[in-house]
């Protein structure tokens, strides 16, 4: 009689727990969807590189600052993790924010309906 076949049964990947994966090699719709915690920084960068993508060639009036609140629109990811990645990267942040009057964001359209991450570089999806 042959010996019964054990299966393994891999648990579910909780919020917190990384999952291992190279983010950046990671498509932009599986990006997207993903909610764990160690996703974020790859959007946040993402998202930084669209922002600038946007901007480039636009009169100073018409760019985005990149704020707290301008990076977790286009991302989902909470203020809290948000705000710690930027406190990471302040000079890096004001160097680029320089110029930009203090309500620089104020009358402009919503940003996922004018930035997305690169689909040249990692592929088409949608908000």
């Amino acid at each position: 009689m042959a010996s019964p076949v054990k299966t393994t049964i891999k648990p579910p990947v909780a919020d917190d727990e990384p999952s291992g994966f190279e983010w950046r090699d990671v498509p932009n719709t599986e990006l997207n969807g993903d909610r764990r915690h160690d996703a974020y920084p790859e959007k946040l960068r993402r998202s930084i590189e669209a922002i600038q993508e946007y901007n480039a060639g636009l009169e100073l009036s018409e760019q985005f600052a990149i704020t707290g609140s301008l990076l977790r629109q286009l991302t989902k990811v909470k203020p809290g993790k948000v705000k710690e990645w930027m406190s990471d990267r302040t000079a890096e942040l004001n160097s680029y924010n320089s110029g930009f009057a203090p309500r620089q964001n104020t009358g402009k359209p919503d940003p996922r309906s004018v930035i997305k991450w690169s689909e040249a570089a990692y592929g088409a999806y949608e908000w």
